[in-house]
């Protein structure tokens, strides 16, 4: 068993994982990317504007909900700059699942929406009456 401490300043919120790969969401406002074959080794952090609540790796794409109410899609094929940053919601992003050329967010404040990433624009909002706390 591998004991990563002080992996982040923050709670880690999310964790989620493609191949060897393991990324954490934190608190601290950080992504982070670990190897899993050597032994948990650091890969890359990568920087959101507030805590990162939820995460999902999807080819070279790390797509964060964040407190913020943002979506923050990141290519982790070596930079740490952040692709595109888009405000989904009125309050935090609290889970999302990527499908294709859509993310669908859900959040605090009652919703799920769906974000168009090839229009780079939010294309529907559902209200569900209640926090939307899994995808």
């Amino acid at each position: 068993m591998v004991c990563l401490k002080q992996a982040h300043k923050g709670w880690i919120w999310s964790m989620c994982s493609r191949d060897n790969i393991l990324c954490t969401g934190s608190w601290d406002k950080y992504a982070k990317m670990w190897d899993v074959a050597t032994c948990m080794q650091h890969l890359q952090t990568l920087s959101a504007r507030s805590a990162i609540l939820c995460t999902q790796l999807v080819g070279p794409v790390l797509y964060a909900g964040a407190f913020d109410q943002g979506l923050y899609m990141f290519d982790i094929r070596g930079s740490e700059d952040m692709i595109k940053r888009a405000r989904v919601h009125t309050k935090a992003v609290l889970c999302l699942t990527a499908y294709g050329n859509y993310v669908a967010t859900g959040s605090e404040d009652q919703t799920v929406s769906y974000y168009d990433i090839r229009a780079n624009a939010c294309v529907h909002s559902e209200d569900l009456g209640d926090l939307v706390m899994s995808m």
